[in-house]
């Protein structure tokens, strides 16, 4: 979904359940954020398509610092 916030997600909450998920729409995380997410238990992120060389980097590395 190019929003981070629709149908897409939308079958992830229905599946993870709205706990597991987050969406950033349009707001660019930084890694303290995705950490804070990730130590509350979310597994699922949702976030605009056309940010993705802005989010997925930071996500990534939250990701494996965790490790």
């Amino acid at each position: 979904c190019h929003t981070g916030a629709g149908a897409s997600l939308g079958v992830l909450v229905g599946l993870m359940g709205k706990d597991a998920c987050h969406t950033f729409g349009r707001t660019v995380p930084t890694e303290d954020d995705v950490n804070g997410l990730l130590a509350e238990g979310k597994k699922v992120f949702g976030f605009a398509i056309d940010q993705i060389d802005l989010v997925a980097p930071v996500m990534a590395r939250a990701i494996a610092a965790r490790g």
